[in-house]
């Protein structure tokens, strides 16, 4: 979970970046130069358009996110088998304490 921990700061930290950096707030690694650069060289590096990185990269975190989430999901199966049982359980309760207020009200006579 510390790798989990560490994979999603990571990603923050540069969307955090991203995000900031486009809105040029004057701040040495924030300005609008900056990030236009630092686009440039990740796209001289991948042989893509500068405007096809931010993209590359929403593609990779959401590849990656399910990747991700697959496994933890894989790890945990046991718990989420009980914890989807149970939610099971608790929304067929509902429906049939539902189904049966409907069957208990009085239609009015057409």
């Amino acid at each position: 979970m510390k790798l989990l921990g560490f994979w999603l700061g990571t990603m923050a930290v540069f969307w955090l970046w991203f995000c900031l950096s486009s809105l040029d707030l004057g701040l040495p690694l924030l300005t609008r130069s900056f990030h236009d650069d630092t686009m440039l060289v990740y796209g001289w590096a991948l042989g893509v358009e500068p405007a096809l990185v931010p993209w590359f990269f929403a593609k990779a975190f959401a590849i990656d996110g399910a990747l991700v989430a697959a496994i933890v999901a894989f790890r945990k199966r046991r718990t989420l088998s009980v914890k989807l049982a149970a939610a099971t359980a608790n929304i067929v309760t509902l429906l049939r304490r539902l189904e049966s207020t409907r069957a208990d009200r009085v239609r009015p006579a057409e």
